[in-house]
């Protein structure tokens, strides 16, 4: 027994018959380990592939028919330039019920703000005013309530129309071309709804706002009619 052992370890014969073998089936499993990790490493390298395949995209609903001729084209358009890629479509639509929360208010109430008035002849006048575009709108009205004329010397408007008999209709006449913004103090809006008037003038060259009398220059970089390089505009009181 003991001479059993003795000879397996001494004889170089068997060790060199087994030591190929063995190394053969280490060699087995290291290919088969490096195999598997490889497939492994390539499925996961395609589903990330296939991952970033697929794209989504979410679009408005329109309608059924749009929708329909929309995903038509799309898919269209992407089989043929990037067959690989899968696009998915959602069309999402907007809540049937709305809140508001302040009603809009009519123009007719709108204060602090600059309008332009058109005569029927042409004649033309850019005022401003502090109170409700409406309330101004019926000052401007030659014709008092019983019926007979008068002439205001406070409105050029007023003047002009009480001159020339001219019957308009004050809603189609007037247009808002600026408003002061609601989040400003009284005092700023008033002194924006004057340089916006000014400016206003200044751009349009209203005939009639030459009967005003209160003047305020502008200092800015724009050709001057006149020759001054200070333009002096007439502008309107405050109402």
């Amino acid at each position: 027994m003991y001479h059993t052992r003795h000879h397996h370890h001494q004889n170089p014969d068997c060790h060199f018959r087994r030591s190929p073998h063995h190394h053969y089936s280490k060699t087995i499993t290291s290919v088969f380990g490096l195999s598997q990790a490889a497939e492994y490493t390539r499925g996961t390298h395609e589903n990330n592939e296939l991952a970033e395949l697929v794209q989504q995209l979410r679009l408005p609903f329109k309608g059924d028919s749009v929708a329909e001729i929309i995903t038509r084209r799309l898919r269209n358009s992407v089989d043929t330039t990037y067959m690989a890629a899968n696009l998915y479509l959602s069309f999402n639509s907007s809540p049937t019920i709305s809140f508001r929360l302040k009603d809009k208010l009519l123009r007719s109430t709108t204060s602090f703000c600059v309008y332009s008035y058109v005569c029927s002849c042409r004649a033309s006048c850019v005022g401003r005013t502090i109170r409700h575009l409406s309330d101004r709108m019926r000052e401007l009205n030659p014709i008092s309530l019983s019926g007979s004329w008068k002439k205001s010397g406070s409105s050029a408007i007023a003047s002009h129309l009480a001159e020339t008999n001219h019957a308009i209709d004050h809603k189609q006449a007037s247009t808002l071309i600026y408003r002061a913004p609601l989040n400003r103090s009284r005092l700023v809006r008033s002194r924006l709804v004057s340089i916006a008037e000014a400016i206003g003038i200044r751009l349009q060259d209203p005939q009639l706002c030459v009967q005003k009398k209160l003047v305020r220059p502008l200092n800015l970089n724009w050709h001057a009619k006149n020759p001054f390089p200070q333009a002096s505009l007439t502008l309107t009181s405050l109402t």
